[in-house]
């Protein structure tokens, strides 16, 4: 019995060690409590918790806004949408 407990254990670690490949970065952003929204086009813009994420309407698709991707900074205060 000890045996196959002992065996379950290193396979449950074996495989989460494989998640996330060396070199790679994967974020964690907070997706509830949002602080505000703003609809440009077919994109919702949402801000929540100083983070910013957009939802696309048209193929449903969810694209977060960071450090690792396009944002120099995380700390997101205000956004808005200028029609212009």
């Amino acid at each position: 019995m000890k045996k196959i407990i002992f065996s379950i254990y290193w396979i449950v670690c074996l495989c989460t060690i494989q998640a996330i490949p060396i070199g790679n970065w994967k974020t964690f952003l907070s997706y509830h409590d949002a602080q505000k929204s703003v609809i440009a086009d077919n994109l919702i813009y949402v801000l929540s918790s100083n983070s910013l994420y957009s939802y696309n309407t048209a193929d449903s698709s969810i694209r977060t806004y960071d450090k690792v991707s396009l944002l120099s900074d995380c700390d997101i205060q205000h956004i808005d949408y200028c029609t212009a």
